[in-house]
């Protein structure tokens, strides 16, 4: 907890739905807390095949040939980050790809947020906030599963 960010966490993923019933019981309970924004965050790590499988899933993200030809030498993707609109309602959808160290490990990791914007107009925003972190939170979940098979799929040709 610092002054302004509050974050709960584990890599335990049975107790995700714990982590997040107890962030939501602690807000109810401070509904005068002022909360402008809340997110459902997931980070997992994938180790590929092999060297070749994780460079060309490398160039499917970033594709290194005509953009960075005779201006970098032996270009690679050290991170990658995107956002798309949410679909329901404010906030965004945030995903980051990087490689993990050490080199020549195969391994690439994926992190999703999906990020919700408090309504500062509706007469109490974080208790408003809260009401939609807790009705969105499967869709948040099966949107971050799509998200992760998709780019593995992308990585291993499956």
């Amino acid at each position: 907890v610092t002054r302004d960010r509050f974050q709960l966490r584990t890599e335990q993923t049975p107790y995700f739905p714990v982590i997040l019933d107890l962030a939501q019981g602690i807000f109810q309970l401070l509904e005068h807390t002022p909360l402008k924004a809340a997110g459902y965050n997931a980070v997992e790590d994938y180790k590929l095949a092999s060297e070749e499988e994780w460079h060309k899933f490398g160039h499917s993200l970033a594709p290194k040939s005509g953009v960075w030809d005779g201006v970098l030498d032996n270009p690679g993707l050290a991170a990658l980050q995107i956002q798309g609109n949410r679909v329901e309602g404010r906030g965004h959808t945030l995903v980051q790809v990087h490689p993990i160290a050490p080199a020549g490990s195969n391994g690439v990791r994926i992190a999703f947020t999906d990020h919700l914007e408090a309504d500062a107009s509706a007469p109490r925003p974080t208790s408003e906030l809260i009401q939609r972190l807790q009705t969105q939170r499967d869709q948040s979940e099966v949107r971050c599963r799509k998200i992760f098979q998709h780019l593995i799929q992308i990585a291993t040709g499956a």
